[in-house]
């Protein structure tokens, strides 16, 4: 009898580790999935002698005493952060890229092709100061010149627009999945506490913390009753069966993120959603001239471009008198949305454009000139206009280039957490095969023993009495 006790425990084991390998193979190409392992240990015979007798037998076979989930808590945790950071540079280069995208640099419709058309127009003006046909396609060049601008900004206000409802959308799947974790987290305790393994609980909750690291940057703890807590910054968002929903609040013009009714700040420095807040409350944040932030947005740098074509040759045309003799208007001007625009009187009637730079001499045209001459200062408008694109490309490389890098960063933890977690169909079924050779072995010792003990209780006569 005791040798079919250990066939029998044979044939649970072996089948234990046929079950265990059919699950990997079916959850081979399952997102998140983590392979699993039947540890067995021999079942060792008495070590303690009785009274009047000793242990004459070997061992008692196996059990199974685990099925373990095979797991790199190093590797996980590593690859939250790289994932974290992956996606922050990817929505920043994503960002910068579209903004870079509206200035249309280098290119004939670009501001700097249409502030070169302009200067050129104040330079015809200089030489045909009286000449109505001159003035009218001046204006017109003038009028390329502000649409160029408001194109731009329009579209940064645009994109800027988007970013915020993104920003949103983010804070809303974020708890959405805190409240997921929060669930799963005491279906695991559960389980746990039930003497159960819960391994495939327990990959659905890594999956959903690993889905979080590309929002927000995480990090995770865990307890002997297997919660995970987990964290944004120094503040909580998952702790046992609770999560702690945040929500994004616009403080004048910028967005706030909080803990919901706690007043405490949320510190969102990776993900998508620090990308996204970087982009909406500083590279597109929409300033009150001069602004109250020491990093300049592209907004702010756009609006310099504006206040110093408006200073430059306002200065220069308000100095200077019209055809009608009158001293010139301010020509540029900003309205009460900062679009830029020419003055409505001058845009209305071309002979008050001021080109002459005398009253007594209206064909003279050494005011246009001067204005004309402003296209080589090292502090006009097209300066100013360089040093922003520039600035803006430079971002666009960098951001581009640390995209690269993590890149190449994250793909080799994916490879390293993968190779350590992923399921491998050669291995398993080499694993597939050894279970069930030792299962046919185990059934095929439980058959002999069964024949032996039938043989010794038909050599006893017992048979049928």
């Amino acid at each position: 009898m005791f040798g079919i006790r250990i066939g029998y425990s044979g044939l649970i084991a072996q089948r234990q580790g046929l079950e265990t390998t059919g699950h990997n193979i079916a959850n081979a190409s399952t997102k998140g999935y983590s392979r699993q392992r039947v540890r067995i240990e021999a079942i060792s015979g008495a070590t303690v002698p009785a009274v009047f007798s000793r242990w004459e037998q070997g061992g008692g076979g196996a059990r199974v005493i685990d099925i373990d989930r095979i797991r790199d808590a190093f590797l996980e945790t590593r690859s939250h952060t790289e994932t974290g950071v992956n996606s922050y540079l990817k929505t920043q280069a994503t960002v910068l890229g579209r903004i870079e995208q509206s200035f249309a640099e280098p290119g004939v419709n670009g501001m700097q092709a249409q502030l070169a058309e302009l200067w050129g127009s104040f330079d015809d003006l200089a030489n045909r100061p009286t000449d109505s046909s001159t003035r009218t396609a001046f204006l017109q060049r003038a009028q390329n010149v502000v649409s160029a601008y408001n194109q731009v900004r329009g579209d940064m206000v645009e994109q800027r627009d988007g970013i915020g409802d993104q920003i949103l959308t983010r804070i809303s799947q974020v708890n959405d999945i805190a409240a997921r974790i929060a669930e799963l987290n005491d279906s695991i305790k559960t389980a746990i506490n039930s003497g159960y393994k819960p391994n495939d609980l327990l990959d659905q909750r890594d999956l959903l913390i690993s889905d979080l690291s590309t929002y927000v940057d995480v990090r995770t703890q865990y307890d002997d009753d297997g919660q995970a807590t987990v964290f944004i910054g120094p503040g909580t968002l998952v702790r046992e069966d609770r999560s702690y929903p945040i929500e994004a609040t616009l403080v004048g013009d910028v967005y706030d993120v909080e803990y919901v009714n706690q007043n405490v700040d949320v510190d969102i420095a990776a993900g998508e959603l620090g990308g996204l807040l970087e982009a909406f409350n500083t590279q597109l944040r929409v300033f009150n001239p001069p602004g109250p932030s020491n990093q300049a947005s592209f907004m702010d740098r756009l609006y310099d471009v504006g206040t110093s074509l408006i200073s430059t040759v306002n200065a220069i045309h308000t100095a200077s008198f019209d055809l009608t003799g009158a001293a010139g208007l301010a020509f540029f001007q900003f309205d009460v949305s900062n679009n830029l625009q020419l003055n409505p009187t001058i845009a209305a009637d071309a002979d008050r454009i001021a080109a002459a730079s005398a009253a007594t001499n209206l064909a003279d045209g050494e005011g246009a000139r001067a204005i004309a001459d402003l296209a080589n200062s090292n502090t006009g408008a097209d300066t100013v206009y360089r040093e922003m694109i520039t600035t803006l490309g430079l971002d666009v490389q960098r951001r581009n280039t640390q995209l690269s890098i993590q890149d190449e960063i994250l793909q080799q933890v994916e490879l390293s957490r993968s190779g350590e977690a992923g399921v491998n169909l050669d291995e398993e079924m080499t694993n597939l095969i050894m279970y069930q050779r030792a299962y046919d072995a185990s059934a095929r010792f439980v058959t002999a023993m069964d024949e032996a003990l039938s043989t010794i209780i038909s050599g006893l006569g017992l048979v049928g009495r």
